[in-house]
């Protein structure tokens, strides 16, 4: 048994490939169906005119048929100009031949109403050559029905069957038409609309997927060039800080074998052990170094910075209580960010520290920590009122491994090394001012 819901949309699709556009699909679809609603629409007139007894109409509804099964065979072969032209002088034709046959009584030449409708229905707007020609065509046309209408005189002067009058008959199918037309319209815009919407949709999601590609490619890069520095950091020890005092070991011990018995052996026995302990310090230096990078596997958690500063307090208390030195805090209590509790810790404790060693001879170091925090970012000051850093001599080597600031400066000069290397690891940015003799600001940025 046939299906005659799958037999419709088999003839509705006919033409449709996904090569064309889905508007365009939609409004070959709609042409089909009206091919299918025209073919419905005017098969009960072979009945109608054959009671009657007029032939020449029977011929007029069956040439109609003929242009519309042709309209969807063109169609199927995807001649779509050839069908779009057959479809409005198919319709014409047959309006004319009607019209002339039964007379204008009967209506029939109501549905040059719906003519323009169907040119810009199944014409696109940007093809205007062909848009002119169908409109000439169907101008034409109507010239001729209305000579028609006015010089001859109809062969049959029909427009009742029974108590049906033949003229509302039309009006109404008319009326049906143009309706269709309209829905389709109304429905074709929408599909542009939602259309519209999902590329819009697709955009912005290519373009969020494009914009976060872009920042991983950048913080790929900027992990590579943390590592590619760290590596030359990791190079210079080798190369440099190592070798240095091995040379001085291994010179010194030929010394010791040139001169076995000699009174001086003493003398180069206590520089091999300084040699020695100098490269000890270089390897725990080495070892602090890498152990930093395993911070990283620690998990994020939220951290309030009064906490922190004061663990660190905790952790410099013989230091701080030795110097005088203070803490000042400068920020809301409940000021929090989202980091690893051990690597902010070791920032806060190295910049600390490095304001206790920097500080005058006779002042009490102060530390002022301000901090503040935007939908973007967390800043942190660390400023102190020490000695303060030469930046036109110094700048460049701020936080370079193995290099202090002056003779007279504690440390080995891995302090603010590590401090740049845990604020990077971070994904956050470390500079400095400072005023001789004024002290020093240590600026942090944090991405929230």
């Amino acid at each position: 048994m046939w299906n005659l819901k799958k037999i419709v949309a088999e003839i509705t699709h006919a033409g449709v490939t996904e090569a064309i556009a889905f508007e365009k699909q939609y409004r070959l679809k709609s042409m089909n169906l009206l091919c299918v609603i025209g073919i419905l629409i005017i098969s009960p007139y072979y009945f109608i005119f054959s009671m009657a007894g007029l032939w020449y109409p029977v011929i007029v509804v069956f040439l109609f048929h003929l242009s519309f099964f042709a309209v969807i065979f063109l169609n199927y072969h995807k001649s779509y100009t050839a069908g779009n032209y057959l479809l409005i002088l198919g319709t014409n034709m047959g309006i004319l031949g009607m019209s002339y046959f039964i007379g204008f009584d009967s209506g029939f030449h109501l549905y040059f109403l719906t003519g323009p409708l169907f040119i810009f229905w199944i014409f696109d707007l940007d093809q205007k050559k062909l848009i002119a020609y169908a409109i000439a065509l169907e101008l034409f046309f109507v010239a001729i029905v209305f000579l028609v209408k006015t010089y001859s005189v109809a062969p049959y002067s029909w427009n009742q069957v029974g108590s049906l009058d033949i003229y509302y008959l039309n009006m109404s199918f008319n009326l049906f038409l143009i309706f269709l037309l309209f829905y389709n319209y109304t429905k074709y815009y929408q599909l542009l609309t939602d259309s519209l919407v999902q590329k819009q949709e697709k955009l912005e999601e290519e373009v969020i997927k494009r914009i976060k590609s872009e920042e991983y490619t950048g913080k790929l890069f900027k992990d590579l060039s943390i590592s590619y520095k760290n590596l030359e950091q990791f190079s210079y020890i080798v190369s440099h800080n190592i070798r240095s005092p091995l040379s001085n070991i291994k010179g010194f011990v030929s010394l010791y074998e040139a001169n076995e018995r000699s009174v001086q052996n003493d003398h180069v026995i206590e520089n091999i052990r300084e040699s020695a302990e100098h490269l000890d310090e270089i390897i725990m230096d080495l070892n602090v170094l890498l152990s930093a990078k395993n911070l990283l596997l620690e998990n994020k958690r939220v951290i309030h910075l009064s906490d922190a500063i004061k663990n660190v307090g905790i952790s410099l208390a013989a230091e701080m209580q030795h110097s005088g030195a203070i803490i000042k805090e400068e920020f809301e209590r409940d000021l929090n960010l989202v980091t690893i509790k051990t690597i902010l810790h070791s920032i806060l404790f190295n910049l600390f520290q490095n304001s206790i060693r920097h500080s005058k001879p006779d002042v009490y170091p102060e530390i002022i920590v301000t901090a503040s925090k935007t939908k973007e970012y967390t800043e942190i000051r660390v400023s102190d009122n020490g000695i303060g850093i030469d930046l036109e001599k110094y700048n460049d080597r701020v936080f370079m491994l193995y290099h202090t600031f002056g003779d007279k400066t504690e440390g080995r000069g891995i302090g603010l090394f590590l401090v740049r290397s845990n604020v990077e690891m971070l994904g956050g940015h470390i500079s400095v001012e400072s005023t001789m003799n004024e002290g020093t600001t240590f600026i942090i940025q944090f991405k929230n």
